[in-house]
């Protein structure tokens, strides 16, 4: 993540559960980054530049596993770039650009 110190800081407020513990509620999901991770199961083809709809299918099978808990998901997008996390997502893009160029 980019911005320094915040998992330090929420972990005092965390605490490890099963989806079960959750059902019947509504849980605020980052959509942002779990597309993000989505894209992990279409990483080849991303590298190569394919068409792929794979990322989309890991969404919502994610979707779909808390919806058979009973959970209620909803998901929430980042809007403009903040500031703190600027140098996080430049260093993405030259680290992305150096694999594609690989």
């Amino acid at each position: 993540m980019g911005v320094p110190g915040l998992f330090q800081f929420f972990e005092t407020f965390t605490s490890t559960k099963h989806f079960s513990d959750y059902r019947g509620e509504i849980l605020a999901i980052d959509g942002s980054n779990l597309l993000h991770r989505s894209t992990i199961a279409s990483a080849e083809d991303v590298a190569y530049d394919r068409p792929s709809t794979k990322y989309l299918t890991f969404f919502l099978n994610c979707v779909k596993a808390l919806k058979r808990y009973g959970i209620t998901p909803i998901f929430v997008f980042d809007g403009c770039t903040i500031p703190a996390k600027k140098s996080c997502y430049d260093s993405r893009r030259v680290k992305r650009d150096m694999s594609k160029k690989a």
